[in-house]
């Protein structure tokens, strides 16, 4: 499924021509097909999948006929492509940065999960494979959301409309961007952006301008002068990685590595652990903390008894 003749889809025994950013609505297309021809597997579905009724309702709303209207595809087509998976077990879908680059990115993947779902193809041999991450701890506890009072952790912006954020140390940044502006639910005067440019990486780049001149002071740690540094009040020389030595986890802990340093930190940069260490004992909070960030590593690793 790709906009473009790519490589890999001129050897695909069947290549879905998309319009962009209709991916969701090929899924639930899919979806249709499937369910509609009874080719889900009815055994996964029982013992397995959570509001199966209101699903399939949903996909009702989703035949060939309207999904080739907004996907371009032929309806045969998404036919063919729904039968072709749901009778191929095992199956698996593989995306990429494309299908989470949308406006529809986390309707896209909940759409994908869910043909995996109700064709059984979750955690068995040649399907979707739940990986098992190795036992260290995680960023989620390295960054201790969990130790905040209730009260405080309350404040979260946005907690009451984004339940899913409040498993993770994250705000969607639209909620920072409108306390900004409108100082609703309470205003947000300071920010403290790592590595992080959201002028050319976060949606409506002129609403996130405006709330970077409007907030009172701002800082970013970087390893150049980003647009968004160029709005800072304080700009902090971040090292690279070539400079540190680190611990880094791919996303949902798929993976982890430790670069090492290969060169010494050069004028004022710092790590951003530095920085946050240091940080985090001038306002207070130093026995969260560690006294070098060597101690931070070892902590990380400890449940693997290696240092």
């Amino acid at each position: 499924m790709d906009p473009r003749l790519t490589r890999i889809a001129s050897r695909a025994d069947l290549w879905l021509r998309l319009r962009p950013g209709t991916d969701t609505a090929l899924a639930l297309g899919m979806a249709n097909v499937i369910v509609s021809e009874g080719l889900y597997d009815r055994e996964f579905v029982e013992k397995y999948v959570h509001g199966w009724e209101p699903f399939c309702e949903r996909v009702k709303e989703y035949p060939p006929e309207r999904v080739s209207e907004i996907t371009w595809v032929p309806a045969e087509r998404i036919r063919e492509a729904a039968r072709l998976f749901a009778t191929s077990k095992p199956a698996a879908i593989q995306w990429g940065v494309a299908i989470e680059q949308q406006v529809t990115c986390t309707d896209n993947n909940r759409a994908l999960l869910a043909l995996l779902g109700i064709t059984g193809n979750i955690d068995v041999p040649g399907g979707q494979v739940i990986f098992r991450p190795p036992k260290v701890r995680t960023v989620g506890e390295f960054a201790a959301h969990h130790l905040l009072p209730k009260e405080q952790a309350e404040k979260r912006l946005g907690g009451d409309r984004f339940r899913l954020a409040s498993n993770f140390a994250v705000i969607n940044p639209k909620c920072v961007w409108d306390a900004i502006l409108y100082e609703k639910p309470y205003p947000v005067k300071m920010l403290f952006f790592i590595s992080s440019n959201p002028l050319l990486t976060r949606a409506n780049a002129r609403e996130v301008y405006e709330a970077l001149k409007k907030v009172d002071f701002m800082v970013v740690s970087d390893f150049f002068i980003t647009p968004t540094a160029e709005l800072a009040d304080i700009v902090l020389p971040s090292a690279t990685w070539l400079e540190m030595d680190y611990i880094a986890d791919y996303w949902k802990r798929h993976g982890y590595i430790m670069p090492r340093r290969k060169v010494l930190q050069v004028g004022e940069c710092r790590s951003d652990h530095e920085m946050l260490n240091e940080l985090a004992k001038r306002v207070g909070l130093a026995e969260h903390w560690w006294d070098r960030f060597e101690e931070a590593l070892d902590w990380i690793l400890e449940p693997l008894g290696i240092t």
